[in-house]
């Protein structure tokens, strides 16, 4: 067994290792900035953000990355998410309604 060629790719994974590594946490940081960004821009517009806050949502994209960013899409931006500010506004509706015949 060659002892040189041991350390040369053991060095090796290393760096691999590293760009993994740096490259995860840029992936993480650009898709919270872009989480914080869509969610000041839907409070400029009158929009707002459901559950948490919009810094709360780009510091748990932050530290769960992309797959939070696409739970973030579905709730605020996708069909799926079924938060419509209208629908909502139907039921409040249809709930005064009720509320007025009683």
């Amino acid at each position: 067994m060659d002892f040189n060629n041991s350390v040369s790719i053991a060095a090796g994974s290393g760096i691999v290792t590293m760009f993994i590594l740096f490259t995860t946490i840029v992936i993480h940081i650009l898709f919270a900035m872009g989480v914080y960004s869509a969610a000041k821009q839907g409070e400029i517009e009158g929009s707002k953000t459901w559950f948490i806050w919009p810094i709360d949502w780009s510091f748990a994209v932050l530290v769960l990355g992309p797959f939070f960013a696409g739970i973030y899409w579905i709730i605020h931006h996708s069909t799926l998410g079924g938060f419509d500010e209208s629908a909502i506004e139907r039921i409040r509706s249809r709930r005064r309604q009720i509320n007025n015949e009683s």
